[in-house]
């Protein structure tokens, strides 16, 4: 009796004098509250974030690790068209959620119709309510950080500008597994990939991506943030990952791309991958 009367008398004890220590502030008195999630006792904004996939097993995982790094309890949902490779379980390993699509016209091929259903739709869905969506394809990492989203968010910011950066690296392996992607950040700017990833909802209620995702529509309340943050554009980390990748894209192009001319970078042809590295070598500044 007196061993459960002690316990008791402890449990009592804990839940008079406990306080919770997310920020050294009752919720009811933060305006922004909704804004936010708690993820192990530390007040984020809440990020949702959507990355295009197939067979994206070599950059895949650094993808995501970058994400979890600038935004702790983010949620990381892959929208694969049904790798063929390690993906999947490489994201599943991170407790990312996986949605599987699929061209409703030509079934396995590269379809810039249906990339733009998809960012324009796929976070609709699931009607959230003040958070910020990023959505994008596997080599595009923002740089921008939880604690400058939450300032971005009370200067009313809805739209985050960036500032594209084609990155330039030198591995020698098809798997890159000899450079570590999260430290190259040598490249050059490339006002293509100066992209509108990252937005507030319910703030913006479409965003209408163009073609390529280059530019952007959008409808809602619409305030552009004043600093423009870095999107690195992973895309010359290697001559031999290059080969690789465009020769692979190459061979998913949908008739549609072709007819439109989209999609012109991916290439079968060697000899012009090996010019675009060089060139792309050529012009490279630390960022």
């Amino acid at each position: 009796m007196i061993f459960l009367f002690c316990i008791l008398s402890f449990v009592l004890l804990f839940f008079f004098f406990y306080k919770d220590d997310r920020d050294g502030r009752d919720d009811k008195d933060d305006k922004y509250k909704e804004n936010y999630i708690y993820y192990k006792k530390r007040k984020y904004p809440k990020v949702y974030i959507y990355l295009l996939c197939f067979n994206e097993e070599y950059v895949i995982e650094s993808t995501i690790l970058h994400y979890r790094r600038k935004f702790p309890g983010c949620v990381i949902t892959i929208m694969d068209n049904y790798s063929t490779d390690n993906s999947v379980d490489i994201a599943k390993k991170y407790n990312c959620i996986i949605q599987y699509w699929e061209n409703d016209i030509e079934k396995g091929k590269i379809s810039e119709h249906m990339y733009r259903k998809l960012k324009n739709n796929l976070w609709k869905e699931h009607k959230y309510k003040d958070a910020w969506i990023i959505t994008c394809d596997m080599d595009e990492w923002i740089e921008i950080d939880w604690e400058e989203l939450l300032e971005e968010d009370k200067k009313g910011t809805t739209i985050i500008s960036t500032y594209g950066i084609n990155i330039v690296a030198d591995s020698k392996r098809e798997d890159l597994k000899d450079i570590d992607l999260s430290k190259e950040n040598k490249g050059y700017h490339d006002n293509d990939y100066s992209k509108n990833i990252c937005f507030k909802v319910p703030d913006i209620k479409e965003i209408n991506f163009d073609i390529g995702s280059h530019t952007i529509s959008p409808i809602g309340n619409i305030k552009y943030s004043d600093k423009k943050y870095i999107l690195r554009h992973m895309n010359y980390l290697g001559l031999k990952y290059l080969i690789y990748k465009l020769k692979g894209r190459h061979l998913r192009l949908s008739q549609e791309n072709i007819k439109n001319n989209w999609g012109v970078q991916y290439t079968n042809d060697v000899e012009k991958i090996k010019t675009s590295y060089n060139e792309a070598a050529k012009k490279i500044k630390k960022e």
